[in-house]
């Protein structure tokens, strides 16, 4: 187990050079999100990623805080803001793309803040 965690650490500092704080952009762009809110289906279409998949990572990243992918309305409903849509997004990037384990990807997104929206958008902006 020490052996996948310490890989996993390598490949989030691979992903990001820590002096210069700069992020690794994903390759994919999605259409202008216009409403306020989108339902599980409608985001599992536009990642191109199963709804079961997105409840199993809802799950997974619980330490980053509640409403990080999404927000609960009652037991049944997930909805999901822009911001949490770029969430999902992110972590699809991360584990897919970049292969990380769900604790390097975990470990990446707290090391480069990108849960702070604020933070996120200052980083864009340079």
């Amino acid at each position: 187990m020490e052996t996948s965690c310490s890989n996993d650490q390598e490949n989030v500092d691979s992903l990001v050079d820590w002096d210069n704080e700069e992020v690794v952009e994903y390759p994919d762009t999605l259409p202008e999100l216009t409403k306020r809110y989108y339902r599980i289906s409608e985001v599992a279409e536009l990642l191109q990623v199963e709804e079961s998949t997105l409840r199993f990572w809802e799950k997974a990243f619980a330490p980053l805080g509640e409403g990080f992918l999404c927000t609960r309305r009652g037991l049944k409903d997930r909805l999901y803001t822009k911001e949490q849509i770029e969430n999902v997004r992110t972590v699809k990037f991360l584990l897919k793309t970049k292969k990380l384990q769900i604790a390097g990807a975990i470990a990446y997104i707290r090391k480069t803040n990108m849960r702070n929206p604020k933070e996120r958008a200052l980083n864009a902006l340079m």
